[in-house]
């Protein structure tokens, strides 16, 4: 995934002091499922560990698509891919994103990835 690939006009604050709060907070927002939310905390909080605050910039399906195509064997009837691109915050003013939720019907692929952007 190309870094420049991210948006950086909406996204959200991640404090080092709470992350794993944070984490859980918007992924519960978008759907993710307890095993999801479970892994990519486990994940994200250990590489991003340390004292610095991030900004958590998302990347829906259909910009994971066009940075990444994949195809399946079996079509899903719902498949939901989202990245997030992380940045250092520098204190400036981040416009925060409007959630919508990961619709899940039958056959699911939910896909959650990052990149550190700077």
């Amino acid at each position: 995934m190309k870094k420049k690939a991210f948006q950086t006009e909406e996204g959200f604050l991640i404090p080092a002091d709470n992350r794993d709060e944070t984490f859980q907070r918007i992924l519960t927002a978008y759907g993710f499922n307890e095993q999801e939310t479970a892994n990519f905390i486990e994940y994200w909080s250990d590489y991003l560990k340390g004292v610095t605050d991030y900004l958590m910039y998302p990347m829906l399906t259909d910009g994971v698509d066009a940075a990444m195509p994949v195809s399946f064997s079996v079509n899903p009837d719902s498949i939901t891919r989202i990245w997030f691109g992380f940045a250092h915050y520098d204190g400036s003013e981040i416009k925060k994103t409007e959630i919508t939720p990961i619709e899940r019907k039958g056959f699911t692929v939910v896909e959650w990835g990052g990149a550190v952007l700077d």
